[in-house]
């Protein structure tokens, strides 16, 4: 039996991404569209892919800036270790990580503030450690191309490797899904204890 309906699992990712606001105006609008125009023109797998795509792109303008912020970060880390590397490389991870997780953390908090979801921190976290990584490993990698003699080699080696060079953002991912999370549970509680505030004033 088929509907006219796209798929449940893209209707939640889109619910919990949008904005309480535009939540029934938009998702109304892509069903609408869905049913009348693109059903109709693609077919099932068509317009579900039509969905899909219509729903990651709310995903990655709501979150990219925070996977941005965070391939820089790394980025930027890889290449201080690189051309300037310390002593003791432990400091330099620590702020990167601390950073990490504070980004996260406010992700998570803006996420929940905006959409009264604590998935939408989840979705947050995901999509912040496939921006940073896809970003990590185009910049890293058109570097390594441009330039992979002995002495850089050897350098990124002593920092940590190669791969380090493209999976640290997917590293970040399970504790920052906590930190993400953590973020969400503090807007959503002082989203409920301020609401008598707001609604008194």
């Amino acid at each position: 039996m088929t509907t006219d309906t796209p798929p449940a699992w893209a209707e939640a990712i889109l619910r919990w991404t949008l904005p309480v606001r535009d939540r029934e105006t938009v998702t109304g609008d892509l069903v609408e569209e869905y049913r009348d125009s693109v059903l109709v023109a693609r077919g099932r797998r068509g317009a579900d892919r039509w969905y899909g795509r219509q729903v990651a792109g709310f995903v990655v303008r709501a979150y990219a800036p925070f996977g941005v912020a965070l391939a820089v970060a790394i980025v930027l880390r890889d290449f201080f270790d690189w051309f300037a590397p310390p002593n003791d490389f432990y400091p330099r991870s620590l702020m990167t990580t601390w950073f990490a997780l504070a980004l996260y953390t406010i992700a998570g908090f803006w996420a929940a503030w905006r959409t009264r979801s604590l998935a939408s921190s989840l979705i947050a976290a995901v999509t912040i450690a496939v921006v940073a990584t896809l970003l990590e490993s185009i910049v890293n990698g058109a570097f390594l191309a441009v330039k992979h003699d002995a002495q850089t080699l050897e350098a990124i080696r002593r920092s940590g490797g190669i791969e380090e060079a493209f999976t640290i953002p997917l590293i970040t991912l399970v504790p920052g899904a906590v930190a993400s999370t953590i973020g969400a549970v503090a807007a959503i509680v002082l989203r409920t204890t301020t609401r008598p505030l707001f609604l008194s004033s």
